[in-house]
């Protein structure tokens, strides 16, 4: 288990890049730090490596402080973005690079290799240099070095970020299966949230080197803490809207009545709805609707993203499942279920409902 205790990280005294963070992650665990660029994901990755000081706060690894030793006495491997492969060196000698320092035969360190190139479908590659790799074996080659040193933690630094869409994709299921099968700890950081949702136990939404939320993928993406995490998480993201109060219910768009569900507790000063665009739907004739203006429409084969005009400036997506014969400039009649609504004060924070499991970042411990 690794655990980071009120962590702070600090270049100048005075600019916190890393801002009290908490958080206990578990043997056998692959948990994701997801967020834009520059939140602090990576720096935090390479505090927990040993790369990077930590300012202020605990790092512990299996129940003993790690804040000052070194990263060789961390019991870790690591997998960067850019491989770190050497080029005058074959796939072979590559991998046995991760048993660096193991006091082990030359011809133990070969079987090892073998193993582990045999696990990763590098063996007829092993005599190559990575300048004759395609992206994904380089990638594969960068994990077998990481793997062959038998570590019980293994930390990523967004390591498919050069591949390309379909190798992507591939390797995420990839890594996750290895991981598995390995039982290994694996700490995971990316900025696709598409990657965060796929391949994770756990997540944490980190936002300038605070935590937003941590949770399990679907609790993050059905129960968002705030409206950050509402807008980062998902693609398309959450449709947001400001409105209007009005007794027991909203206003939007000077027409739309948004009826507050009888388990939201509701303040005075909600101003912000939330709809998820999977859960805008084209209405019944008999039921309450609003007429909106199509003004983009992309068809995906199996689903379509409808893109309509809310208001002057506003404009909200709309995913329907399957293939619509809809045109841009069509008036559309549409309507969102109460209960699929989510609100946000005025502070940006998810209004609570009753049997909601998640908490915002502060409410428990990690």
């Amino acid at each position: 288990m690794i655990e980071l205790i009120n962590v702070r990280k600090s270049y100048d005294g005075k600019t916190f890049v890393i801002d009290d963070i908490s958080i206990q992650i578990r043997e056998g665990e692959f948990f994701v730090l997801v967020g834009p660029s520059g939140c602090g994901k990576s720096t935090l990755l390479r505090m927990i490596a040993g790369l990077e000081t930590i300012t202020e706060g605990q790092l512990k690894i299996a129940g003993k402080e790690m804040n000052f030793a070194h990263p060789s006495e961390r019991h870790l491997s690591m997998v960067f973005q850019n491989y770190a492969l050497y080029p005058h060196l074959t796939v072979e000698e590559n991998i046995a690079l991760g048993l660096y320092g193991k006091k082990m035969l030359k011809k133990e360190k070969r079987k090892k290799c073998l193993e582990v190139s045999e696990m990763l479908g590098l063996t007829e590659y092993m005599k190559k240099k990575p300048r004759h790799l395609s992206g994904g074996q380089r990638q594969r080659v960068a994990l077998a070095r990481a793997i062959v040193a038998e570590t019980p933690i293994c930390l990523m630094d967004e390591p498919l970020s050069n591949l390309d869409a379909k190798l992507r994709s591939h390797m995420r299921t990839y890594i996750r299966q290895l991981q598995r099968q390995l039982g290994m700890t694996m700490i995971y950081v990316t900025h696709d949230q598409v990657e965060a949702m796929t391949m994770s136990d756990r997540m944490m939404v980190l936002c300038d080197g605070r935590i937003q939320q941590v949770g399990e993928p679907l609790q993050v993406y059905n129960s968002p803490s705030n409206v950050f995490v509402a807008s980062f998480i998902g693609s398309p993201p959450m449709n947001m809207a400001k409105v209007q109060r009005l007794y027991d219910s909203f206003l939007l768009q000077h027409e739309w009545i948004v009826k507050i569900a009888g388990d939201a507790h509701v303040p005075n000063e909600c101003v912000t709805i939330g709809v998820r665009p999977e859960h805008i739907r084209l209405a019944h004739s008999h039921e309450p609707h609003v007429l909106l203006e199509v003004i983009h429409v992309e068809r995906l084969g199996t689903e379509t993203l409808v893109t309509l005009r809310l208001t002057e400036h506003d404009q909200w997506i709309a995913r329907w499942h399957g293939q619509y014969q809809i045109e841009v400039g069509q008036q559309v009649r549409i309507a969102i279920d109460d209960e699929r609504i989510i609100f946000f004060d005025d502070k940006g924070r998810r209004v609570k409902r009753e049997g909601d499991s998640y908490a915002a970042y502060g409410e428990t411990s990690y």
